[in-house]
C-alpha cells in the first residue's frame, strides 16, 4: 500500500514544531480554516 504524501500545511508544521519556532510564527504561516486562506495584498 503507497503512503499518501502529507499536505503542504502539514508539512509546514512539522517544520516549524521541528525547529522549536514560537506559536506566534506558527500562526503567521499556517492559515486558518475558514477559507480565508493568504490574500495577495495588491488586490485590495
Amino acid at each position: 500500500m503507497e503512503k499518501h504524501p502529507k499536505n503542504l500545511m502539514k508539512q509546514v508544521h512539522d517544520v516549524i514544531c521541528f525547529k522549536h519556532y514560537s506559536y506566534n510564527t506558527e500562526k503567521t504561516y499556517i492559515p486558518k480554516r475558514g477559507g480565508q486562506g493568504v490574500r495577495n495584498p495588491l488586490d485590495s
